[in-house]
């Protein structure tokens, strides 16, 4: 049954939620309008157009993906706004040069397209981290282009499935899964169980914001059986992130969108064991267990993982961070009235959070 991760698996970290005030929460990361505004979305829009000089080989290519990891571990621990200004730099003094005056073998070039479609994949994560759809979507939309170009369908279909994600996290469940549909496609074209595993459990997020349950089921058992045929060592080193913590998650805002709190909680506390150095993604999936207890009555227990997410924000620069933790204020607020809602709220409050409550 699709509700054991765990017990079928021996071997096997983050997710979306609610609308914000793109404005506050821009401002409480700290990131300046000037590279929300300009650079940026420069970066993002810049047209990538060849006028060959210099060569180029493997060693260029692995500089790239070594900076790339070096981003992406920065972003996973302290979220997109400690690491977007850096990154973008790193595009317009590095990069770009690269891809405008640089020439190769065809082998050489498929390479540096994919390369490079990981680090604008990764740009759009961290603009979409700190609020900023527009210019998130500008960057996967480049390096949904780039990994056109690089001839690799499963980075496309990791591309898409970052589109998909994004658009549910803004509410927009119908792009959200026609994106995922059409990510799950070329995904099981790839044979890589890890991928299609994620395109289906992102097709079953959708489904369920659009409260299609039998869809959504349907979707989940898709998801858990391939995730069930995963090898260590068949999947993109892109992909790394995909374990059962991860998937746990997704059962759960799936599961928690159907209105099914407790098999929603099973997977939200499996969520928790998770790989080290995902700092931001411990804060979403202790946020989550928080408001799906909260969900259940569960007050004295959610206000607990609420205030162990609250004790790990601080570290981490992310506006999905506070859209988390309105969340929980929102589904805590019917018992606003007790004692430790109301400390919780406080500290809340200290940090920020705003306190949206349901009517």
């Amino acid at each position: 049954m699709w509700f054991d991760l765990t017990a079928q698996v021996e071997h096997a970290t983050e997710e979306d939620e609610p609308d914000v005030d793109r404005r506050q929460l821009i401002k409480s990361v700290g990131v300046g309008a000037v590279l929300l505004g300009t650079e940026a979305s420069d970066a993002a829009g810049r047209v990538l157009t060849a006028s060959p000089s210099r060569v180029i080989g493997k060693k260029d290519i692995d500089s790239l993906r070594y900076w790339t990891q070096a981003f992406r571990q920065a972003d996973n621990r302290f979220g997109g706004g400690e690491s977007l200004q850096q990154a973008v730099a790193f595009i317009k003094n590095r990069v770009a040069p690269v891809l405008n005056t640089s020439r190769g073998s065809s082998k050489i070039r498929c390479d540096l397209f994919a390369a490079v479609a990981e680090l604008f994949q990764l740009a759009g994560w961290m603009s979409y981290d700190i609020g900023d759809q527009a210019v998130g979507r500008r960057f996967l939309h480049q390096a949904l282009q780039l990994a056109r170009e690089a001839a690799d369908r499963a980075l496309v279909a990791e591309m898409l499935l970052g589109m998909s994600h994004q658009a549910a996290f803004f509410n927009s469940p119908d792009e959200a899964l026609d994106l995922a549909m059409a990510a799950r496609q070329l995904a099981e074209s790839t044979g890589i169980a890890a991928l299609v595993a994620e395109a289906a459990a992102m097709e079953a997020h959708a489904h369920a914001l659009r409260q299609d349950a039998s869809a959504s089921h349907r979707a989940l058992g898709h998801a858990e059986a391939y995730f069930c045929r995963m090898r260590s060592n068949d999947a993109p080193t892109w992909l790394v992130y995909f374990d059962q913590a991860y998937l746990s998650a997704k059962f759960a805002h799936t599961l928690r969108e159907l209105g099914q709190a407790s098999d929603a909680e099973q997977f939200a506390r499996q969520s928790l064991r998770m790989t080290e150095g995902y700092d931001r993604g411990r804060v979403f999936n202790t946020a989550l267990l928080a408001g799906t207890l909260a969900d259940q009555g569960k007050v004295d227990e959610a206000v607990a993982y609420a205030s162990d997410a609250l004790d790990l924000t601080p570290s981490v620069r992310s506006t999905r961070t506070t859209a988390y933790m309105t969340d929980v204020a929102v589904r805590l607020s019917p018992f606003r009235q007790q004692p430790a809602v109301r400390g919780v709220y406080k500290q809340m409050t200290a940090q920020r959070i705003p306190l949206r409550r349901v009517a």
